[in-house]
């Protein structure tokens, strides 16, 4: 019976009929109402239907009977995140490690520290093996500290172990405009083209003008948290200026799309 209800609610839920899908949650916890997993399934649940309340009533819940309960802890950081607690957030995070021991998780601690400016900190962590998202996160610190060739440094290793990494690319790119590296910035562009850079971030036509393109590709990054104040310039002038009329002229035209008046 258990089976058959969790089967039911794992489809309702793929479907995003999250309201049903907690129903049957419900009923089969009812059946095992020791099972710290259902209640995770109705916390996420709840979190995606925006009552974060509730959620956190849930995640308490699983909490008090398995503090190191790495799903619920992880949904428990993103509500702090939404909220904008960062403080709450870095605390929740840095239990995740202790738990994890895993590099994406010390990223993210990183990330956090980031957020709150407090850039020096990420650098009195022992790093044992650092990837692409640690190199990344430490590069950032250093370029809001101004440390330019560190921070190129960091970024060239985390592209060698992820190549085509848009954050990573984006960031190299602002690193090499900060240094004055134009030619460097307009390789990169083509770099970037060559990933479809442009399609994930739909351009509005026609009338296109520098002034759309920025606020359509600023909402786009906007809303992953990935935009960097100073990128402005270099996004404009040297990569969505060189591809969209270099690498995507083909295609626009073809569309029925006339790009005129970027510059």
């Amino acid at each position: 019976m258990i089976k058959n209800l969790l089967q039911e609610g794992f489809a309702l839920k793929d479907r995003g009929h999250y309201k049903h899908a907690i129903e049957v949650f419900y009923k089969a916890l009812e059946e095992d109402n020791t099972s710290t997993e259902l209640l995770f399934e109705i916390a996420d649940l709840y979190y995606r239907m925006q009552n974060e309340e509730r959620a956190l009533n849930y995640i308490e819940q699983i909490l008090d009977r398995v503090p190191e309960h790495i799903t619920a802890l992880k949904l428990l950081e993103k509500i702090f995140i939404d909220r904008n607690a960062l403080a709450e957030a870095e605390q929740t995070a840095k239990n995740i490690y202790c738990v994890s021991h895993n590099s994406n998780d010390l990223a993210q601690i990183f990330r956090l520290l980031n957020m709150q400016g407090r850039f020096d900190e990420i650098f009195e962590y022992n790093v044992e093996n650092p990837n692409s998202s640690i190199y990344f996160e430490q590069a950032k610190a250093l370029f809001y500290k101004k440390e330019f060739a560190k921070a190129q440094e960091l970024l060239e290793k985390a592209i060698a172990e992820e190549l085509g990494n848009q954050d990573i690319l984006l960031l190299l790119g602002q690193v090499y405009y900060a240094q004055g590296k134009k030619d460097l910035c307009l390789e990169l562009a083509a770099k970037i083209s060559e990933n479809d850079f442009p399609q994930k971030y739909e351009i509005p036509a026609p009338n296109l003008n520098r002034a759309s393109v920025e606020h359509t590709y600023h909402k786009g990054l906007e809303k992953q948290g990935r935009i960097f104040p100073p990128l402005l310039y270099f996004i404009n002038i040297f990569i969505i200026l060189p591809i969209c009329i270099l690498s995507r002229a083909t295609q626009c035209m073809q569309s029925g799309i006339i790009i005129l008046r970027f510059l």
